[in-house]
């Protein structure tokens, strides 16, 4: 370029770069800086190493539009969800990341929802999420709860969570909502065979129709309540406490 002529960049190319939340970080990302002729920041295209995220940010005013997109990706959190693809559109903020609007598919089935995460003077986490028709067998697994059960599985929650930190927040999550199984069976135990010998019993299964009801969760506890399931002649209700431990 000559001394008297102007250069005009338009491109920025990206390798390596960190992109940080608050505490948190997503590292050895690559992609790039797209500029308007008056040298504004037009749009910033990132994706991971292996192309199963990308992020795309726009800036409107104060803060930036972003998109997210997810083929064969695995949440860095837990709980290590592997979404089968997964599409959010949001808004993002110095201190603050809403997303209005997340769609997915995940172990069979989809999932729906929207979040807000907070980073200023602690974090914050606040989120609808809705799965439909997902593996009840492939989902208790990711969540490495030690439940083992097959069926077809959907679930409405709540989620909310307050801590010092990012890093922190999964350790203080706490879920209450409503979930329905159909067609399916719940491993270890045999419901039947305990009526049957009112005594203790060990192993098996017990097949049903339809099996519903509340959940609450947190780190150091869950409560499965107003349970209700149908097994042909068999009906049954209660409520099942299961310890963090």
């Amino acid at each position: 370029a000559k001394a008297s002529a102007p250069v005009e960049i338009r491109r920025l190319a990206l390798k390596g770069v960190g992109l940080s939340l608050g505490d948190l970080r997503l590292d050895s990302l690559d992609g790039e800086v797209k500029l308007t002729p008056a040298g504004a920041v037009e749009a910033i295209h990132l994706h991971n190493a292996g192309g199963t995220l990308k992020l795309e940010l726009r800036p409107q005013g104060e803060f930036y539009r972003i998109a997210v997109a997810g083929d064969n990706w695995r949440a860095p959190f837990k709980p290590n969800m592997l979404f089968q693809w997964l599409e959010a559109q949001g808004e993002l903020r110095s201190t603050r990341l809403d997303l209005a609007k997340i769609n997915g598919k995940a172990y069979e089935g989809l999932v729906e929802g929207k979040a807000s995460l907070e980073w200023a003077g602690g974090a914050r986490l606040a989120g609808d999420l809705e799965l439909t028709r997902v593996s009840a067998a492939r989902l208790l697994d990711a969540f490495g709860t030690g439940l083992s059960a097959e069926g077809e599985l959907s679930v409405r929650l709540k989620l909310t969570a307050k801590a010092d930190n990012l890093a922190k927040l999964a350790e203080a999550l706490h879920a209450d909502g409503s979930f329905e199984m159909k067609r399916g069976a719940a491993k270890g135990f045999d419901l039947g065979e305990a009526v049957r010998s009112r005594g203790p019993t060990r192993g098996g299964e017990t097949k049903f129709e339809q099996f519903s009801g509340t959940i609450e969760y947190e780190p150091s506890g869950s409560r499965l309540g107003s349970l209700r399931l149908a097994s042909g002649l068999l009906s049954s209700g209660g409520s099942l406490d299961i310890a963090g431990n």
